[in-house]
C-alpha cells in the first residue's frame, strides 16, 4: 500500500506538548488578527439557505500543496544559484522567500526542501508572514526537517500575528487534531484575552464565541454578549448578527424582538445574508406584522439593484424568491435570478443555480448542466460547490462516477471548513473511497466535523472508540460522542445508547433510560430501536409490560424487514394475541 501523501491528513499531527506563546509572535509585538476560533453553524441539507456560499470563512486547516506532486511541464528558466548567496546573507525578505518557494517547487532549481526551509527562515526572521507560515506548514508535516510541532506552533503564530488568514485556521485546527482533542484552548485564551486589551477587534469576536459555546472557559452567555457588543460598536457585521440572534432568543439578555431586528438590520445592510434571512423571518412573524414594510422595502432595495445589473442584489433577490420572504415564493424566478448573478460571475449564485438543476426546482432537472454550475463555482473556491461536486463525481450524476475526483473535491470543501465534506472525506479514509484507507485521517476529519457540531461525524467517533477501531477504545469517550449526537436526534447513537443502558456497557444499567432512547430513534424510524422497545414493553423490563405497544412496534420493524421483529409478530399471532 502507498504511504499516504502529507497533503491528504489534517495540518499538524503531533504528541508533543502545548509551548507558550510563540516566540516569533512576541518578537514582532504584533497582536492584529490572532488565530481564530470558528463558529460555524451546521444546517444544511446539500443547500444552504441562510448564506451565501461564496462568503464563506475558513474554519479549519487548509489542504497544503503536496509537495511531492508532480511539476509543472512548461518550461522553466534556470537560475544561477551562485548569484544568490548575497541576496540570502542580506537581500530583501521578499526575494529570499521567493527563492525558497522555488526551492520548494523545484522551479528553475533542482527541487530541495533543506534550502527551501533555509530561505523561509531568512525571510521568516524579517517577519515575512508567508514564509512563517511555510516554515509552520513544514515543521508541522515534516518537510525538509523534522517534525516538531512546537516550532510549527511558534511560526503559525507569528504569521497569524500579521493577519495570514490561513495559519490563524491552522493554529486552530492543531487544538482540534487527535492527540489534542482534549481541547486545551489556554493558549488561545490568553493571546485573545491580551489582543482584546489592545482593541483588536478580531479578539472580541474570538473570545464571544469561546463564552457563547464554552470553549477553553466557563460557558457564559452574558459574557458572550459583552464581547460580541464590543465588536458591535465597531460596526462588525458577524456580531451585529450575533446580537440579533442573541436578543431574538433571551440569550444573555432580555429577549427583545424590536432590538433582535435593529442589529440584523445593520448587518444585512452590510450584507450579511443569515441577518437578512433572520431579519426577514422576524418581520414576517404573526406577532410583528408591523414591521412588514421594512422588509418590503429591503426586497425593493434588492430589486432596484438586481435591475440595474449588480450581481450581488440579483442574488439576494434569487434568495428571496426561492424562501418565499417578503414575496410570494416562485422558484422560476428564483432560478432566473441565479442565472442572471451566475452569468456574471457571482460564485454563490452559481452554487444555487447548481442546485436548482440538480433538484429540478424552478428549471427541468438537469444533472449535467448541475455540475457544470458546482464545477464553475468550485473554481472559485466556492466549499459549497465543491462539496456537491464532489457527491456527484461520488453518484456519478451527471458525471462520470469517478471516486478519486470525488475525494479531490471533498478535501478542496474540508480544507475550507465544511464540516459535512470533512465527515465525508472521514468515511472517504475509513473505506478506501478515492483513497488509500487511512484511519488516523479518518479519526482526524471526523474529529473536525464533529467540532463543527454535525452529529453524524459524532457518532462516528463514538464507534470509532467503542470499537477501538482507529482510535483507542474508550467506553467513556464513546458515550461522550454518542450522547452529543444524539441529543441533536441522531437516530443510530440514540440506539446505540438504548443498547450501552440495556446492557450496562459503559454506563449503569437503567433499562427505563435504554427503553427512553429506543423510543427517541423508534419514532424516527429506526427498525431496530422499534425491535427493541417491542421487546421491552413484551417483557414489562424497564416499562409497564404492555402487550399490545409491543405488538405495535414489532410491527413497525416488522414492516421494515426487520427478521427478528417479523419472527415475533408471527409469534404473538399463534399465541393468539
Amino acid at each position: 500500500m502507498k504511504p499516504v501523501k502529507s497533503s491528504d491528513k489534517p495540518s499538524v499531527i503531533s504528541t508533543s506538548n502545548l509551548p507558550p506563546k510563540p516566540a516569533a509572535l512576541a518578537r514582532t509585538g504584533k497582536t492584529n488578527n490572532l488565530p481564530r476560533l470558528s463558529n460555524r453553524n451546521i444546517k444544511r441539507d446539500s443547500d444552504e439557505d441562510s448564506s451565501s456560499s461564496s462568503a464563506r470563512e475558513s474554519s479549519v486547516s487548509s489542504s497544503h500543496t503536496n509537495p511531492r506532486s508532480s511539476r509543472q511541464t512548461e518550461k522553466q528558466p534556470v537560475i544561477d544559484v551562485f548569484k544568490l548567496d548575497d541576496i540570502y546573507s542580506n537581500g530583501k525578505a521578499d526575494d529570499q522567500f521567493k527563492y525558497g518557494q522555488m526551492f520548494y517547487d523545484g522551479k528553475g532549481v533542482d527541487q530541495d526542501y533543506t534550502k527551501a526551509v533555509n530561505w523561509y527562515q531568512r525571510a521568516a526572521d524579517q517577519n515575512h508572514p508567508e514564509a512563517q507560515f511555510k516554515l509552520g506548514v513544514m515543521y508541522a508535516n515534516g518537510i525538509g526537517v523534522e517534525k516538531n510541532v512546537d516550532r510549527a506552533i511558534s511560526w503559525y503564530g507569528a504569521a497569524a500575528g500579521q493577519g495570514h488568514a490561513k495559519a490563524q485556521s491552522d493554529y486552530d485546527a492543531l487544538y482540534l487534531s487527535k492527540e489534542y482533542s482534549t481541547k486545551n484552548l489556554a493558549p488561545i485564551l490568553e493571546w485573545h484575552m491580551e489582543a482584546a486589551k489592545q482593541g483588536n477587534i478580531d479578539s472580541y469576536i474570538t473570545l464571544g464565541v469561546m463564552f457563547e459555546e464554552g470553549q477553553g472557559v466557563k460557558k457564559d452567555l452574558s459574557q458572550a454578549f459583552q464581547w460580541y457588543r464590543r465588536a458591535a460598536d465597531q460596526n462588525h457585521p458577524e456580531a451585529l448578527y450575533k446580537l440579533g440572534v442573541m436578543n431574538a432568543n433571551g440569550l444573555g439578555i432580555e429577549k427583545s424582538v424590536d432590538r433582535a431586528r435593529n442589529w440584523l438590520r445593520a448587518a444585512a445592510d452590510q450584507g450579511h445574508v443569515k441577518a437578512d434571512s433572520l431579519y426577514d423571518s422576524l418581520s414576517l412573524s404573526t406577532k410583528n406584522l408591523k414591521t412588514n414594510t421594512n422588509s418590503v422595502e429591503l426586497f425593493e432595495r434588492y430589486q432596484k439593484a438586481a435591475d440595474q445589473n449588480q450581481p450581488e442584489a440579483q442574488f439576494k433577490l434569487g434568495l428571496k424568491y426561492w424562501k418565499g420572504k417578503g414575496v410570494a415564493q416562485d422558484l422560476s424566478k428564483a432560478a432566473d435570478w441565479f442565472r442572471k448573478a451566475a452569468e456574471q460571475g457571482h460564485a454563490g449564485a452559481q452554487c444555487k443555480l447548481g442546485h436548482r438543476y440538480r433538484k429540478g426546482e424552478g428549471v427541468k432537472k438537469d444533472w449535467s448542466k448541475a455540475a457544470d454550475w458546482f464545477k464553475k463555482a468550485a473554481a472559485q473556491g466556492d466549499a459549497d460547490a465543491q462539496y456537491n461536486l464532489g457527491l456527484m463525481y461520488s453518484k456519478g450524476e451527471g458525471v462520470k462516477k469517478d471516486w478519486s475526483k470525488a475525494a479531490d473535491w471533498f478535501k478542496k470543501a474540508a480544507a475550507q471548513g465544511d464540516a459535512y465534506a470533512q465527515f465525508i472525506l472521514g468515511r472517504c479514509y475509513l473505506y478506501g473511497k478515492g483513497v488509500h484507507i487511512n484511519y488516523d485521517s479518518a479519526f482526524n476529519f471526523f474529529l473536525v466535523a464533529a467540532a463543527h457540531g454535525l452529529p453524524a461525524a459524532q457518532f462516528a467517533l463514538g464507534t470509532m472508540y467503542g470499537l477501538g477501531n482507529g482510535a483507542p477504545k474508550n467506553k467513556d469517550a464513546a458515550l461522550h460522542y454518542y450522547q452529543k449526537a444524539a441529543e441533536k436526534g441522531y437516530a443510530l447513537a440514540q440506539y446505540n445508547l438504548g443498547v450501552m443502558y440495556q446492557q450496562g456497557k459503559g454506563v449503569t444499567k437503567d433499562l427505563a433510560e435504554a427503553a427512553e432512547w429506543y423510543r427517541k430513534a423508534a419514532i424516527q424510524g429506526d427498525a431496530n430501536s422499534q425491535f427493541r422497545l417491542g421487546l421491552i414493553y413484551e417483557k414489562g423490563k424497564g416499562v409497564k409490560k404492555d402487550l399490545a405497544e409491543a405488538a405495535k412496534w414489532y410491527g413497525e420493524a416488522a414492516a421494515q424487514g426487520n427478521p427478528e421483529a417479523i419472527r415475533m409478530v408471527a409469534k404473538l399471532k399463534r399465541s393468539g394475541f
